[in-house]
This record gives C-alpha cells, structure tokens and sequence, in this order.
C-alpha cells in the first residue's frame, strides 16, 4: 500500500474507471442501474471527473467489475479482488 493524496486518487480513479468501461459490452443505462444511479449521465460524470465518487459507489462500481476498491483509486496495484469469508464461532 502507498501514500496518495486526493488528486492522485481522483486521477487513478478515473483513468481506471475509464479503462473498465472501454472493456464493458453493457450500455451505461445497465451499468447504472446495476450501481443504483438513477441516471446514466453519472457515468459519464464519473468518467469524465465532473463528479465525485461515493465511497458507497465505489465499492458498487468495484463488485460490478469485480475488482479491488484500492485498485480502482490506486491504493493498491492489484486489480483481483478477493474477498475473504470470516466465520464467527457463537458459543
């Protein structure tokens, strides 16, 4: 993991974003809907940088892609995501 700052994090995320929609075959009317956004402009806002991501959407967006949320702002350089179970022993 690294230090970055609030633009660096902003830029990642939009290159990434971009880079996972020139690969979707799905409309941007799918796609936001199955994130919970009632528009598909959004999509293009969040792709162009004119609006901030939720961190809510952003985890949305990442399941959606099935990729990391530290991956997708550029937290991390590891685009799985894996997610670990914990099972919780009630006595």
């Amino acid at each position: 993991m690294k230090d970055i700052s609030k633009d660096e994090i902003t830029e990642n995320f939009i290159k990434r974003f971009n880079d996972l929609l020139s690969n979707y075959n799905g409309t941007y009317t799918e796609l936001a809907k199955a994130i919970g956004l009632k528009s598909k402009s959004n999509i293009t806002k969040y792709a162009n940088g004119s609006l901030n991501v939720t961190i809510s959407r952003l985890g949305l967006i990442a399941n959606f892609f099935n990729v990391s949320p530290a991956w997708l702002i550029g937290y991390d350089d590891n685009k799985d995501f894996k997610f670990k179970k914990k099972t919780i022993e009630l006595k």
